[in-house]
C-alpha cells in the first residue's frame, strides 16, 4: 500500500520540480513517512492492541475500516423518506465521524514536530519541506476518506446516475474542507486554554469518547433510527434542522441534481452548502493559520518549567479513603500508587474508561429491546415490570473486570523495580490495596449511579438485589485478582497481554458472572416474594468475599513468580 500511494505521487514529479521541490529529496522524505504511518496503530485500536508483534500494516487497517463505516453509512439511503433526507442522514453521519477520527488519529501527522529537529539541520530546501507536509497530510485525509466515500460514491453512480454520483463526490469534497476548518479551530481553541501536556489529556478524551460513539452507533443507530420513522419525516419542514452543514450539502445536491421547480428556502441552503466550505478554508488560512503556526512552534520549543503552588488539602483526598478502607502501610501503599497511577497514565483511561459507557449501551440495548412492534415508549414504560435490573447489576461487572485487568500493565514497566528493594514481608498486601483502589476509585461510584437509577425505574423492592449484587461483583473483582492479578501494580510489559495460557482463566472470569446473574435470575422469578432467601445469599457472599480478601492478602512471593511464567 505504502509503495503504491508513494508512486502514485510521484508520477506528478513535473509538477513538483516546477513548485521548486527536489523530487529525490520529496521521495525519501514521503517514503519514511509513509513507512513511520504503517507502523503507527490507528488511535481508535489502541485499546484492543497486544503490542506483541510490530504494527506494519497500518495504512491497510486504516483503510478497511473506513470503507466498513462508509458501507454502514449506507443505511441512510434506506431509512430516509426521499434522497434529500438520505443526503442529510449520510453527510451528517459522515462528517461527525471523519471530524472525530482525524482529532483523534491525526494529531501525529498534523502537529508534527519532528520535522523540525531531523530535517531542518539537512542540507533540504524549504519549499521541499513544505511540501512533504502537506503531501503527507492529503495522503492522510485520502486514506480515511476516499474508503468512507467510496460505498457511497458506488450506490450514487448505480442508483441515481452519472451525475448524481459526481454532485456526491462534490459534496464529500466540500464536507471534508468543513471538517478540516472544525478541527483547526478545535486544535487551536484546546491549544490556546491548554498546556501541551494537557492538549495530549484532551485529545485522549477525544480518543475515548470517539470509540464510546462508535460502539453506541453500531448497536443502538438501527434502533434509534427504526423508532424515530425517519422513512415518514421530511426534514426540511423542521427549521431547527437548518443551521446543520449536512443540510446545505444535501440542498446543493438536490438544487443541482433537480434545478427546476425548487423553492426559495432550499437555493438558499444550497447556497450556504456551496459558499461556506471554500470561505471557511479561506478564513483558516488567513486568520488561524499564522496562529496555528506559532502553536506548533510553541511545541516544538518543549514545555516551559513551571513553579507550581502547593495547595493545602490538595492531594489529601485519596489518602483519606486509603486509611480507611485499607490494613496497614503495605496495603496503603498499594492503594495509593494505583489510585494516583490510573490516573495519569493515559493508556489505562483509553482502555478502562470505555468500558463504563459499553455497561449501559450493552444494557440499553439487550434491556430495551421490546417485544414484537412495540415501540421504545412502549418498552420504556413496562420496563418496571421486567427483572432487567438483574442484567443490569451483573453487566456492571464489565467495569470492574476491565480496570483490574489493565491495572498490571504499563509502558514504563521497568520502574517497578522499588516494588523489590521494599522490605515487604508479601506482595499480596500491595495486590489487595490495588483492588481496593480499583473498587474504591471506579467501581462504587459507578454502582452507585447504577443502584440509583435503578430504584428510580423499579422502587425499593429490588434493595436486596443492589446488596446481593454489590457483594457478587466485590468478590468476582477479588477472585479476578487472585486469579489474574499476581503481578504488581503497573509492572508488567503490554507485550504479555497475550501470553499462554491465559484463556481459560480469563473465559472462566466471564462465564462466572453470568452463571451467578443467571443464578439470580431464576431466585426471582421463581421465589419473588422469598427476600430473605436474597439476604441468605447475600451473607454467604459477604462470608465469601472475606475469605477471598485473606487470602489474596497473602499471597507470597513465591506464589508471584510462580504466577509470572503464565504471562
Amino acid at each position: 500500500m505504502k509503495n503504491f500511494i508513494l508512486r502514485l505521487v510521484m508520477l506528478f514529479s513535473p509538477f513538483w520540480r516546477k513548485l521548486g521541490a527536489d523530487t529525490n529529496q520529496l521521495e525519501a522524505i514521503l517514503w519514511v513517512k509513509l513507512t513511520m504511518d504503517d507502523r503507527r496503530p490507528r488511535a481508535v485500536f489502541a485499546r484492543h492492541q497486544k503490542r506483541k508483534k510490530a504494527v506494519n500494516n497500518a495504512t491497510v487497517a486504516t483503510v478497511l475500516t473506513s470503507l466498513v463505516m462508509g458501507c454502514f453509512y449506507l443505511f441512510t439511503f434506506w431509512v430516509g423518506k426521499d434522497n434529500f433526507t438520505a443526503l442529510t442522514l449520510y453527510f451528517l453521519m459522515f462528517m461527525v465521524m471523519l471530524s472525530v477520527t482525524l482529532i483523534s488519529d491525526f494529531t501525529d501527522v498534523l502537529i508534527d514536530v519532528k520535522d523540525n529537529y531531523i530535517i531542518l539541520p539537512k542540507p533540504v530546501g524549504a519549499r521541499t519541506i513544505l511540501l512533504a507536509r502537506l503531501l503527507h497530510i492529503l495522503i492522510h485525509l485520502s486514506k480515511i476518506v476516499v474508503p468512507m466515500m467510496l460505498p457511497g460514491l458506488v450506490y450514487c453512480f448505480v442508483r441515481i446516475g452519472i451525475g448524481g454520483g459526481l454532485l456526491f463526490g462534490l459534496d464529500v469534497a466540500f464536507a471534508t474542507l468543513l471538517c478540516i476548518c472544525v478541527i483547526n479551530a478545535v486544535y487551536l481553541v484546546i491549544l490556546r486554554i491548554t498546556t501541551v501536556e494537557r492538549f495530549k489529556d484532551v485529545i485522549g478524551t477525544i480518543q475515548v469518547a470517539f470509540s464510546i460513539l462508535i460502539f453506541a452507533t453500531y448497536y443502538m443507530g438501527p434502533r434509534l433510527a427504526a423508532n424515530l420513522h425517519l422513512d415518514q419525516t421530511a426534514i426540511l419542514g423542521h427549521a431547527y434542522f437548518y443551521p446543520a452543514p449536512p443540510l446545505w450539502l444535501a440542498a446543493l445536491w438536490e438544487v443541482l441534481q433537480h434545478p427546476a421547480g425548487q423553492t426559495g428556502l432550499l437555493y438558499g441552503l444550497a447556497a450556504l452548502g456551496l459558499l461556506i466550505p471554500p470561505l471557511s478554508i479561506w478564513a483558516v488560512v488567513r486568520f488561524l493559520g499564522p496562529s496555528f503556526d506559532r502553536k506548533l512552534s510553541g511545541l516544538g520549543a518543549g514545555t516551559p518549567a513551571v513553579v507550581t503552588k502547593k495547595r493545602r488539602g490538595r492531594g489529601t483526598f485519596y489518602r483519606s479513603i486509603s486509611a480507611w478502607v485499607t490494613k496497614g502501610n503495605a496495603e496503603s501503599t498499594g492503594f495509593e500508587i494505583s489510585w494516583l497511577l490510573t490516573g495519569r497514565s493515559r493508556d489505562f483511561k483509553l482502555k478502562v474508561y470505555p468500558s463504563f459507557a459499553y455497561v449501559l449501551v450493552y444494557f440499553f440495548y439487550y434491556g430495551l429491546q421490546g417485544r414484537g412492534q412495540s415501540s421504545l415508549g412502549e418498552t420504556w414504560r413496562h420496563l418496571p415490570e421486567t427483572k432487567t435490573y438483574i442484567l443490569l447489576i451483573y453487566m456492571s461487572s464489565l467495569a470492574m473486570i476491565t480496570a483490574i485487568t489493565n491495572l498490571v500493565y504499563s509502558d514504563k514497566y521497568k520502574a517497578s523495580w522499588v516494588y523489590y528493594v521494599s522490605p515487604l514481608r508479601v506482595p499480596g498486601e500491595v495486590l489487595v490495596g490495588s483492588v481496593k483502589a480499583m473498587l474504591v476509585k471506579y467501581f462504587i461510584p459507578f454502582y452507585l449511579a447504577v443502584a440509583v437509577f435503578a430504584l428510580y425505574i423499579w422502587g425499593i423492592r429490588i434493595l436486596p438485589d443492589l446488596a446481593l449484587g454489590l457483594a457478587n461483583v466485590i468478590w468476582f473483582g477479588l477472585l479476578m485478582g487472585y486469579v489474574r492479578l499476581k503481578k504488581l501494580p503497573f509492572s508488567a510489559s503490554m507485550s504479555i497481554q497475550a501470553g499462554t495460557g491465559r484463556f481459560m482463566k480469563g473465559l472462566m472470569i466471564v462465564l462466572i458472572p453470568t452463571a451467578v446473574g443467571f443464578g439470580h435470575y431464576f431466585i426471582r422469578l421463581f421465589l419473588p416474594a422469598l427476600s430473605w432467601v436474597i439476604w441468605l445469599i447475600f451473607v454467604l457472599a459477604a462470608i465469601l468475599v472475606w475469605l477471598l480478601y485473606s487470602r489474596y492478602r497473602e499471597v507470597s512471593w513465591a506464589e508471584l513468580e510462580k504466577a509470572s511464567g503464565d504471562f
